[in-house]
């Protein structure tokens, strides 16, 4: 058992790997769209981790999710086979998925029951984000260095520090901490971030209370629901209405103030106003909810659509039209409108696994519950609000790796091992 504590506590050129996979971020490959580093380093790694523990693919979870995303993909190319849509769209379609494949199968066999792994590769990613501020940046960056440069790196290194505080006596400093990111993150118009790093902190704090009782991970119930329901509702409220104070009086930066004005113009004010793109995905997928409209599908009716909707309900027109893509903001609609049904499908199953560990981690002692809550809750919002594409198509994966991870039966299962550990070693003869 010493040597095996040892081995475990030695760093291994797999402890190394997954910090330096996120780092490569920087590098962009243009290949009919951009092929980001992390994707090549899994790629080239795959069929050594297939070699050497491949039979973890044919766990449970890991067997859904690869059966899912292969059913996407074919939904896909069917889709584009019948739509007849232009051939550079296709390979740029396929490979995004083929892709959620090879870097899910990479990281789950890279990461899966590995718990410094799953920070190390939290911690590469905050650093590559940076170092991609400072010799790769995207073209975003000049229109919002915070919300497309250095927001999303630096809040996940205030996660990764109330982390490292979350045990008893220091607790109430990391959720500070959370709380503190929160507020920088909505005074520099970050405000699903902002949202999403208060609720990290308003999960901590419900761990701390139920946790620290002694609670025990039990089935889901109906209670467990409507916990997490109310806290999530008084954190929105909390924001909304704090942000709404700030900005009518004038305590934003003149930037934050006026994108706030124009989403907050129309009918339905900024609820709507910052994801209105939803709308016109809706009809795209009423209008063909079995079959999709194609790999980067296009049709001026959506686009044109939604304009006169913007008009309509009194929103600014922001964005272009000029390629008539349909608008889809958002994982699943996004794969709905594009692939079809099963699309969804698979991403709405994803959705399920983040659910499910919200509901119960809370009644855990775990000490990595801040990080695991905080890319929950940013996997949720990514599943409904953010097109998956760039980065998110490596974090995505590790998301879904994470979940997977600390699904409370998972965690339950996993404690067998070292209680019936200490049972053998109290009741073993002396010498």
């Amino acid at each position: 058992f010493r040597h095996r504590a040892a081995r475990r506590n030695s760093i291994t050129l797999w402890d190394i790997l997954a910090f330096l996979v996120p780092l490569l971020q920087v590098v962009r490959i243009p290949l009919g769209g951009q092929l980001l580093g992390p994707e090549v380093a899994l790629l080239v790694v795959l069929p050594f981790l297939v070699i050497m523990r491949g039979r973890r693919l044919l766990h449970t979870l890991p067997r859904t999710y690869l059966l899912l995303a292969t059913l996407w993909l074919f939904s896909q190319i069917f889709t584009d086979l019948l739509r007849a849509t232009p051939f550079e769209d296709v390979t740029r379609g396929g490979v995004k998925i083929a892709f959620a494949l090879i870097t899910f199968s990479a990281l789950y066999l890279l990461l899966y029951g590995h718990r410094r792994r799953i920070l190390l590769f939290a911690a590469g990613f905050a650093l590559g984000g940076i170092l991609t501020y400072f010799l790769n940046p995207n073209l975003l960056v000049e229109d919002d260095w915070w919300k497309f440069g250095l927001g999303i790196p630096l809040s996940l290194i205030v996660v990764l520090l109330s982390t490292a505080l979350n045990v008893r006596n220091l607790r109430t400093f990391g959720i500070a901490l959370l709380v503190s990111g929160a507020v920088i993150n909505f005074y520099l118009d970050f405000r699903s971030l902002g949202a999403i790093m208060a609720l990290t902190a308003s999960y901590q704090v419900l761990q701390a209370f139920v946790g620290s009782r002694g609670g025990r991970v039990t089935a889901v119930r109906p209670r467990h629901l409507l916990i997490l329901t109310i806290m999530m509702g008084a954190v929105a409220l909390t924001v909304y209405n704090g942000y709404d104070y700030a900005a009518r009086e004038g305590l934003l930066p003149k930037t934050a103030q006026y994108r706030y004005e124009v989403q907050s113009q129309g009918a339905y004010g900024p609820f709507l106003g910052g994801r209105i793109e939803i709308l016109a995905s809706s009809r795209a997928i009423l209008d063909s909810p079995l079959i999709g409209h194609g790999s980067w599908a296009k049709d001026c009716r959506y686009s044109n659509f939604l304009a006169g909707l913007k008009s309509q309900l009194g929103y600014a027109q922001t964005g272009t039209t000029e390629f008539c893509l349909i608008p889809a903001h958002s994982h699943i609609f996004g794969a709905w409108v594009e692939a079809g049904v099963l699309g969804a499908v698979f991403w709405l199953w994803v959705l399920t696994l983040a659910v499910r560990v919200l509901l119960r981690l809370y009644q855990t002692n775990d000490r990595l519950v801040p990080v695991v809550a905080f890319f929950a809750f940013v996997l949720l919002w990514d599943l409904v609000f953010s097109p998956y594409g760039l980065e998110l198509r490596y974090r995505t994966p590790y998301e879904v790796v994470l979940m997977m991870m600390f699904l409370p039966d998972t965690l339950r299962r996993r404690r067998i091992k070292p209680r019936s550990y200490k049972n053998v070693l109290r009741r073993a003869p002396k010498g």
